[in-house]
């Protein structure tokens, strides 16, 4: 996925505003619960725009050009995530060896966020609908090929073995 040419300054926080939208849609209101209902229904960016009447788009920010996509398949992938903790989705998925390496295989051989929504929501309900949500947003959001790397060795539980961690944690302290 092609970023837009924005600084870091002026691009909205879109993770932010994720996570605010999933909590919104977990209040027990009923607009809150329709909004969360038809946003579980959608299969496409475009389905979530129209979600609550346009009401799911605003409240991510109103994304535009390049961020359209992946901000509003982040919210759809919020309206699964029934509750937050602070282990990692792709850590969950191996540790708890509720995802077999085949079906995770799949997920990280998504070409974009529109061929990873499904693998997403499956893979949701294999960690019991929950999940650390920062994470999960701004992967979504940067759906490349590091993430995906960072997502395997999340998986396998082996962040000790990522050559770059190593590399940097080797590197002598400018104190030594």
């Amino acid at each position: 996925m092609a970023e837009p040419h924005e600084s870091q300054s002026e691009r909205p926080d879109y993770v932010g505003k994720l996570i605010g939208l999933r909590e919104r849609l977990y209040r027990d209101t009923g607009p809150d619960r329709a909004l969360r209902a038809q946003l579980r229904r959608c299969k496409t960016a475009d389905d979530a725009l129209f979600a609550g009447e346009g009401d799911a788009w605003r409240l991510v920010g109103q994304p535009k050009g390049a961020w359209f996509v992946p901000v509003m398949i982040a919210a759809i992938v919020m309206a699964h995530l029934k509750k937050t903790e602070g282990i990692k989705l792709a850590s969950k998925l191996g540790h708890d060896g509720v995802c077999s390496q085949t079906r995770f295989r799949q997920l990280l051989l998504a070409k974009d966020v529109t061929e990873l929504l499904p693998h997403l929501r499956r893979a949701l309900k294999l960690a019991g609908e929950a999940a650390q949500p920062h994470d999960l947003a701004r992967s979504i959001l940067n759906w490349t090929d590091e993430t995906k790397r960072r997502w395997a060795f999340d998986y396998f539980q082996a962040s000790n073995a990522d050559p770059d961690v190593n590399e940097k944690s080797e590197q002598p302290s400018p104190n030594a």
